[in-house]
């Protein structure tokens, strides 16, 4: 009988990060955890320059005839700072440039980007629209002439399939969405409120409360203030190590959030 030898190790030029193939049987099955996956031997072809998005002027000065794509989030994570969609969009157009909006905090029950004048969408379904927490998954959303080139190009070199069980997974929750965020928005409200009363807090930060140094524009901009919240205690650095010595969970994020807007 012919023995037949099948190679092990790497046999690849992805590399997912944070992961280390089984001691028995060699293979690298990833944990389903949030981690990232990066392709070696790349060349980008692109630079990226860091800018305050609220801020129109910051905006306009870092933008150059070699500027293809203006990227923004809004509301942020974790300050919650906003970003003007529409004024944001008209100075990228006039620049021709194009507009992308990670609005996976919002929400579409919350805003429309497109409907702002963003020519890319991006969701991670795996937070407020799957809801559940248990499958990964990213959607892309612009117009047919945008999003050709994606198809056509990036998803046959990067890959942008996912599992019909993870979009089954994302089709259930996203059932439950609207009755979901008016409950976040809802529960959010309340803990803000609460938080912004106590003794201890210094500030909350959150898109719902007029306190909020955006709140007029959230309100223009957002029909939904989302579940996500900020805020900073006295004596931050200690707090946040009493916190980290006794929990074991990710239901808080500790961070040093000095650069509040």
């Amino acid at each position: 009988m012919t023995k037949i030898n099948f190679p092990t190790g790497f046999q690849t030029k992805a590399i997912h990060a944070g992961e280390e193939p089984d001691p028995n049987s060699k293979a690298s099955t990833p944990n389903i955890v949030m981690s990232s996956t990066f392709v070696t031997d790349a060349d980008a072809g692109f630079s990226a320059e860091k800018v305050n998005m609220s801020d129109a002027d910051a905006v306009k000065k870092a933008l150059t005839p070699e500027t293809k794509l203006v990227y923004i989030e809004t509301p942020c994570n974790p300050i919650l700072r906003l970003t003007d969609i529409k004024v944001v969009a008209s100075i990228a157009h006039e620049a021709g440039s194009l507009l992308a909006v990670d609005s996976t905090f919002a929400t579409p029950a919350a805003t429309r980007p497109m409907e702002l004048g963003a020519d890319f969408v991006i969701h991670s379904l795996m937070k407020y629209l799957g809801g559940h927490g248990d499958a990964l998954g990213g959607v892309v959303i612009g117009s047919r002439a945008n999003m050709t080139p994606l198809r056509k190009k990036t998803s046959l070199r990067l890959g942008g399939i996912m599992s019909p069980f993870n979009a089954w997974l994302i089709m259930r929750g996203i059932a439950t969405f609207p009755l979901r965020m008016k409950a976040h928005e809802g529960n959010a409200l309340q803990v803000a409120r609460f938080l912004e009363s106590h003794p201890k807090v210094k500030r909350v930060v959150y898109p719902g409360l007029p306190s909020h140094l955006q709140y007029a524009l959230a309100k223009e901009q957002m029909k939904n203030f989302s579940g996500l919240l900020t805020f900073q205690v006295e004596n931050g650095k200690e707090a946040a190590h009493h916190y980290g010595s006794w929990s074991r969970g990710d239901y808080l994020q500790v961070r040093d959030c000095s650069a509040f807007p």
